[in-house]
């Protein structure tokens, strides 16, 4: 499973960073980015309250970094 969210958050971060090479603004795509990204960590939020999610990192691939 968690090697599927992987490949998904890639997917995301290509066609976020496609759809900005053709003139997206981040305000045009803040609406899919809170869809596809805040949503889903905002679920988090519950467990990390009852202290069942200790430690958390960002972790940027490296095509991310060159953008």
């Amino acid at each position: 499973m968690l090697e599927n969210l992987k490949l998904e958050n890639e997917v995301i971060a290509q066609r976020a960073r496609m759809a900005k090479e053709v003139g997206a603004t981040e305000l045009d795509l803040a609406p899919l980015l809170n869809e596809l990204v805040y949503r889903p960590v905002a679920a988090l939020d519950r467990y990390q309250d009852k202290a069942l999610i200790e430690y958390v990192e960002i972790a940027r691939n490296e095509q991310m970094r060159r953008q």
